[in-house]
């Protein structure tokens, strides 16, 4: 499978979780130059991204898995 294909596959949830890991990681190294929160709540918010990303990628991870059972079975 080449590449192009494998990135057509993608469900949106994995995508979606990509998305928010890369947006958590750069909070992480932006918080203190552009907004002037407490620490306490940066890494709050940092962490919230981050939960809601792993969840997100084992979701989608875990329907992937789910829809290539199905098929094979078929």
């Amino acid at each position: 499978m080449n590449f192009r294909n494998q990135q057509k596959n993608l469900n949106p949830l994995i995508r979606t979780g990509l998305v928010l890991l890369i947006f958590a990681t750069a909070t992480l190294f932006l918080h203190h130059r552009i907004v002037h929160l407490s620490d306490d709540l940066a890494d709050g918010v940092t962490g919230l991204m981050y939960g809601i990303a792993i969840v997100c990628l084992l979701l989608g991870i875990v329907r992937n898995s789910r829809g290539r059972c199905r098929s094979e079975n078929s």
